[in-house]
């Protein structure tokens, strides 16, 4: 199955949404002993990757495209086709 296609975006700080308004993730968990600043502040970090995801996942095959065409350091195809798998599996 492929993810969710188009623009994600935050809404409300720490939700997900895709530009046909589907919810691809929420991030509002809670941390027991973390302080609500804390929290907050993580959750909205984790939900900015997250929306983040399809532009690096992009990146990510571009990159590879190129560096396989002119480069012959395995360890960054090799890192880069680790990233890309990890997020089509």
């Amino acid at each position: 199955m492929e993810h969710t296609k188009g623009i994600w975006k935050i809404k409300h700080t720490q939700n997900v949404f895709s530009e046909t308004g589907r919810l691809v993730a929420s991030c509002s968990g809670h941390q027991q002993n973390f302080d609500e600043a804390q929290n907050t502040a993580e959750n909205e970090a984790n939900a900015r990757l997250i929306a983040a995801a399809p532009d690096l996942l992009e990146a990510c095959k571009e990159a590879l495209s190129i560096i396989e065409k002119y480069s012959d350091v395995p360890v960054h195809i090799f890192a880069l086709k680790e990233a890309i798998a990890k997020a089509e599996a």
